[in-house]
């Protein structure tokens, strides 16, 4: 919440019941960062886990990942789609996929303008993955761009028909490994 008490962002932490066999904690830091990690025993007794770190940014009102670490096969760790239950009214809102683990999702901005989206992607077998959560507004009726203040990265959004091509214009290094880049294209999944 803004000082002011008025609602700013929020960001699930756990899920209740989940029917894995893992166990699920939370971690407060000063920060404040909130760290989400899952453990459980692998099969020579050594401990599987992910941890994924995130963080509010004022900047954007929205919550970021600023850490991710994993022991896992990545094939194996779930993508949590961080804005699922967001209302999807506006024209271009939706899920655009290539496959389950290459998407981005897109739902409504704070007007007709704007778009919240989250894109994920894994490339070379998932030796290369990308993420990332932000605001991108619209500069034309089929062009958006994603450029925050104190993040290197630009990516330039143009809507054809049923997809959506993704351009990194920008240093995105933060958010992805070093041998690829967020440039790729997904067709909008028809709503149930």
């Amino acid at each position: 919440f803004y000082k002011d008490k008025k609602f700013a962002a929020y960001q699930d932490l756990l899920q209740k019941n989940n029917p894995d066999d893992y166990d699920h904690n939370v971690l407060v830091t000063s920060e404040p960062a909130f760290i989400i990690s899952r453990e459980k025993k692998g099969k020579d007794n050594t401990t599987l886990f992910s941890r994924n770190s995130w963080a509010y940014s004022g900047s954007t009102h929205s919550f970021i990942t600023v850490m991710k670490d994993s022991n896992e096969n990545p094939e194996n760790i779930a993508v949590i789609n961080p804005l699922d239950t967001l209302p999807q009214k506006n024209k271009y809102s939706g899920n655009y996929t290539e496959d389950k683990r290459n998407y981005i999702s897109l739902r409504d901005g704070k007007d007709d303008h704007s778009y919240q989206f989250f894109i994920h992607f894994e490339k070379n077998e998932g030796d290369c993955i990308g993420e990332l959560k932000g605001i991108m507004k619209m500069i034309d009726s089929k062009t958006a761009i994603y450029q925050q203040n104190g993040d290197a990265c630009v990516m330039d959004f143009h809507f054809e028909g049923k997809r959506i091509i993704v351009k990194e214009r920008g240093n995105c290094g933060n958010h992805r490994g070093i041998k690829c880049f967020f440039d790729d294209e997904y067709v909008k999944k028809n709503s149930k």
